[in-house]
Order: structure tokens, then C-alpha cells, then sequence
């Protein structure tokens, strides 16, 4: 089968705004993120991310170095930052749903459904010897197209990833049900008691979808390139 190779424009929301375009290259259980504009540290074309075992191992490259490290993801959260608070001890009355709506949407020349989905957690707190909670919550609209989608769903909707197994395994089981997403909006918003609610978003549209046969070679570390842990932080 061959696989796919989609590209996005992709905007970020947060305390530091920013925009880059991307492609996807989707084969299998793998993916690859290869950044074609940005500044961003880790969205800028000297940075390339592969998803391996259906999101479940990151290989990021630093071709201006060379150099290429290995993570596991499942505590890490995806970029947006309020999916977390400082201090966190615990989650608990993790609720997770996901909805198909009569809505149809052509991107990038293909036909998209809409899906919406929400999550809410409650977090518990120290900070300082002082205990604290916070409630999280996030809503996202995915447009799908009908495609095989194993590398999902945390090769493609990192977005959606909280850090949290409880709701991240709930995730895992429904998410990859609905298809490919050509576009995804999510706002993920936290409030700790006593607060000010800070939410931060995320959006990513496909410009062009393209399939076509895919070498394995692209979801490995390319020749030459040597193993080596960064000197900054990326967990």
C-alpha cells in the first residue's frame, strides 16, 4: 500500500505565538515530521521528528549537528503546555468523548467529516509545601478523510496528547477510529483554584495530499548521523 505525504501550515496560540509549515510523511505505524519554515526551537527545518510504533517512540534528528536522540512519549504532553501545571502530584475524574457531526468539509481537494471531542481532568497540586488543584479542559475539532491511520493517533495529533496515561489511553482506543485529520483545532485550558482560566490552541490545515510509495529508510536516522543526547532540555 502506498503511503501518504501531507502538508500543513500549522499555528500555535500561547504565551509565545508561533507559525511553521510542515510534511507529514505517514506509512504504517510510522511518521515523519520534516519542518519546511519556522523558528521555533524544535519546528524549524534543521529539526526532524520520526513517530515509530504507532507514536509510541520519537527519534529527533538535528541535521545541523548530525546528531540524532531517542525518547519514549508516553509522559510527554504535545505542545501545548497547559495540558500540565507546575507541581502536579496526580489526575483524577479524567472524562474523554469524541462525536461525529453532520458536517463534510472538502481540504486539500479531499472530503473531510468533522469530528468534536473533549477532555477534562482535574489536577492536584504542590507547590512549596502548599497543596493546590486545578481543573483542565480541552476541546478540538478534527476533519478526517477515510485512510488507515495506524501511526495515529499520536503520530499526527500530538496535539491531543495530554502526558497523562488515564486520559491518553482512552485517546489511544477511540481517536484512530475516525480517519486521517486534514485539519485539527485544539484549546487546551487550565484553571488552578483561586486563578485566572490560560488557554492556549493550536491549528493545523493541510494544503496538499499526495500518496505515494515511501522507503523505509525515510523513518530512520540518516547515514552517518550519530547517536548523541542534546545539551537542552526535551522530555
Amino acid at each position: 500500500m502506498a503511503g501518504m505525504v501531507i502538508d500543513f501550515d500549522c499555528h500555535a496560540e500561547s504565551s509565545a505565538p508561533y507559525s511553521f509549515t510542515a510534511r507529514i510523511s505517514i506509512d504504517g505505524p510510522n511518521a515523519r515530521y520534516d519542518v519546511l519554515e519556522g523558528m521555533h526551537p524544535v519546528f524549524n527545518p534543521k529539526i526532524t521528528v520520526i513517530s515509530r510504533d504507532e507514536g509510541e517512540t520519537l527519534i529527533i534528528i538535528d541535521h545541523k549537528l548530525r546528531t540524532y536522540f531517542i525518547r519514549k512519549s508516553h509522559s510527554m504532553s504535545g505542545p501545548l503546555s497547559t495540558w500540565k501545571a507546575p507541581g502536579t502530584i496526580e489526575e483524577s475524574k479524567v472524562s474523554f468523548d469524541v462525536a461525529r457531526v453532520e458536517e463534510r468539509e472538502t481540504i486539500a481537494g479531499r472530503q473531510t467529516q468533522r469530528y468534536d471531542a473533549r477532555a477534562d481532568y482535574d489536577l492536584r497540586m504542590k507547590l512549596e509545601g502548599e497543596k493546590m488543584s486545578a481543573h483542565v479542559k480541552s476541546e478540538a475539532t478534527f476533519w478526517t478523510i477515510d485512510a488507515r491511520n495506524d501511526a495515529l493517533p499520536f503520530g499526527l495529533e500530538f496535539a491531543f496528547k495530554s502526558g497523562f496515561d488515564s486520559l491518553d489511553h482512552k485517546v489511544e482506543r477511540r481517536l484512530p477510529r475516525i480517519g486521517i485529520p486534514l485539519r485539527q483545532k485544539v484549546s487546551v485550558t487550565r484553571t488552578i483554584s483561586g486563578g485566572s482560566p490560560i488557554t492556549e490552541r493550536f491549528d493545523a490545515t493541510a494544503t496538499k495530499v499526495t500518496e505515494q510509495k515511501l522507503d523505509f529508510a525515510l523513518f530512520q536516522p540518516p547515514m552517518g548521523y550519530q547517536f548523541k543526547e542534546p545539551t537542552f532540555g526535551f522530555e
